[in-house]
């Protein structure tokens, strides 16, 4: 969800639930959330998490999602020591 494109959250989030029910009947395929981190308490986007065209993710945004990604990755593929 990004500020630039706020007005049409109710269909983003309509799709993702669609891809994550799909993706529930196939155990090689595995969903992640970052939609849901991505938004306020109030449900709004969160503009500190994008650059200043309100669509592409900045730096914090991408922290933000590496951390939600990363462990997922680790437990489907762990590091190699």
């Amino acid at each position: 969800p990004c500020p630039a494109r706020e007005k049409i959250l109710p269909q983003v989030q309509a799709a993702n639930q669609l891809i994550q029910q799909f993706m529930l009947k196939n155990q090689r395929l595995t969903y992640v959330d970052i939609f849901q981190p991505s938004l306020t308490e109030a449900g709004r986007t969160r503009p500190e998490l994008y650059m200043k065209d309100g669509l592409h993710p900045n730096e914090t945004g991408y922290r933000l999602w590496a951390g939600i990604l990363r462990p997922v990755l680790d437990k489907l593929d762990p590091p190699r020591k």
